[in-house]
């Protein structure tokens, strides 16, 4: 009767470990995914980023970012800039992406 307790024990034991092995290899798996997809966000959003400011450069504008406030500059007229300050706000399907 002890020998097949020792044994049960042992067999369960041997399960629970093999089951949290699988779980921890699906979470790991699955924060790899998320990384690898937020990788490619941030790169996206990069490019994104490059174009705007070349887009404002052409119109004669520079823009700085720092936090959720955005100055744009207009640096047509040299000795007199016009700074503008806007507050970023996400919309509905800036928050959906």
């Amino acid at each position: 009767m002890l020998a097949a307790t020792l044994i049960g024990a042992i067999a369960y034991r041997r399960n629970n470990t093999k089951q949290l092995r699988e779980i921890q290899n699906q979470v790991i798996e699955t924060y790899k995914s998320q990384f690898e997809v937020q990788e490619r966000q941030i790169a996206h959003l990069k490019q994104e980023n490059v174009a705007m400011r070349l887009a404002f450069k052409q119109l004669g504008m520079e823009i700085e970012i720092d936090g959720d406030t955005i100055t744009l500059i207009d640096a047509q007229v040299p000795k007199k800039k016009r700074i503008m300050q806007v507050r970023a706000e996400q919309d509905e399907t800036a928050k959906e992406n």
